[in-house]
């Protein structure tokens, strides 16, 4: 998983001024990520709604019809509309999925259609689901955005405490989806919800200017834990019934979880810093303007001493999991990622290549890099259609 995001962005990015015939980089991470993304999609599928029951030969055919589809249709908007495509995760999402229902529809056939189409209240909660995953794409870059700007003032501490807020949020939102797979919410949230935030977490702990923001965001994410722990114990203390055992197995798997993943993304995130700046696409990558691989050292310290407590939090929480609900930790996130493993793999490689490989500025605006505007794009297609007219 880690070595197919390193290997993504090896692949070089061209200037976007170059237009985009020359910008095939571009193209082959639009494709690699489209097609990582919409099996997550189906394999999430496959989980929650009956008869969606694809082969493997399906999946990869599915694969490919999305990844050419999508590809495509990019570079026809970039050849006839404009380039670079002006937010192009948001953009493009509504003609991903036409092209993914409408693959999904041709392999599977009309009959296994039409049986799936039977589910009505499963497909209504799966595509809540999708939708609350959709939103989370986009209403976290807007925040990632906001704090940028709020960086070296005095808004910089208001705005990291807007990052629980939405937290809270978003994991109701995606609960309200997983209602009636109680077993699987843990996982649907912390490897959704919990997975962005950390992601977000260490972005903002690498940005953050102030010692003040940085105690805070830390103290913030201990207190969480230790309110999520206290609960536990007292569902425990109290157990009586078996229905109160099964709120305590709920409460740890989740604990246990989100602390695994607030100790793992800080650490992938920075060596993923340390990496990409003596790439030649770091050039576009947005995260790492200003940073050069003399100056990444230092950048990179506050996030691995979060990481590091992270996984001293982790090892405290199994310790007193293990003393005041008498259930072992390590033997319970286990199990959780070895029976669903396709499950978590697929949708931690979708989020990973979405929020690290659409961080350039391929993928920003409209405009030119280092210019940052936005500009009308019928403008600039009138226009580059009136020097295609003089030309001939």
């Amino acid at each position: 998983m880690i070595l197919l995001v390193i290997l993504q962005e090896s692949l070089p990015l061209q200037n976007p001024t170059d237009g985009w015939r020359a910008n095939y980089g571009v193209w082959i991470r639009a494709a690699l990520v489209s097609g990582i993304v919409a099996h997550s999609v189906v394999v999430q599928a496959k989980y929650q709604i009956e008869d969606v029951n694809l082969s493997p030969r399906q999946l990869a055919l599915l694969f490919a019809c999305v990844t050419m589809g999508y590809t495509a249709a990019s570079i026809a908007i970039a050849a006839f509309v404009v380039f670079p495509i002006p937010f192009m995760t948001i953009t493009m999402t509504p003609i991903f999925f036409l092209l993914l229902v409408g693959s999904f529809c041709a392999i599977v056939g009309e009959r296994v259609f039409r049986d799936i189409l039977a589910h009505r209240l499963q497909l209504h909660r799966f595509f809540m689901g999708v939708s609350v995953q959709t939103l989370m794409s986009l209403i976290y870059p807007v925040y990632q955005v906001l704090f940028n700007a709020a960086v070296d003032t005095s808004y910089e501490l208001p705005a990291i405490l807007l990052l629980p807020v939405i937290k809270l949020i978003m994991k109701n939102l995606a609960y309200l989806s997983m209602t009636h797979l109680e077993d699987m919410v843990p996982e649907n949230i912390v490897f959704t919800v919990e997975f962005f935030n950390a992601m977000y977490l260490a972005t903002s702990m690498q940005r953050a200017s102030s010692t003040i923001t940085v105690a805070t965001i830390m103290a913030i994410d201990f207190t969480q834990a230790g309110m999520a722990l206290y609960g536990a114990e007292t569902v425990a203390t109290h157990s009586e019934i078996l229905g109160e055992t099964l709120a305590t197995l709920f409460t740890s798997e989740c604990i246990v979880l989100t602390e695994y993943l607030e100790s793992v993304i800080p650490i992938f995130y920075a060596s993923f810093m340390l990496i990409m700046v003596h790439l030649p696409s770091a050039q576009y990558h947005t995260e790492l303007a200003g940073i050069t691989p003399e100056t990444v050292s230092s950048t990179v310290q506050a996030v691995f001493l979060y990481a590091l407590l992270e996984f001293v939090s982790f090892a405290v929480l199994a310790v007193l999991t293990r003393r005041m609900c008498g259930l072992r930790a390590l033997y319970h996130l286990a199990f959780v990622l070895e029976t669903q493993m396709p499950l978590i793999q697929f949708k931690m490689l979708g989020w990973m290549l979405l929020t690290l490989a659409y961080r350039v500025e391929h993928f920003g605006t409209c405009a030119y890099p280092k210019t940052w505007r936005f500009e009308n794009p019928l403008t600039l297609w009138l226009s580059q259609m009136s020097r295609r007219l003089q030309c001939k």
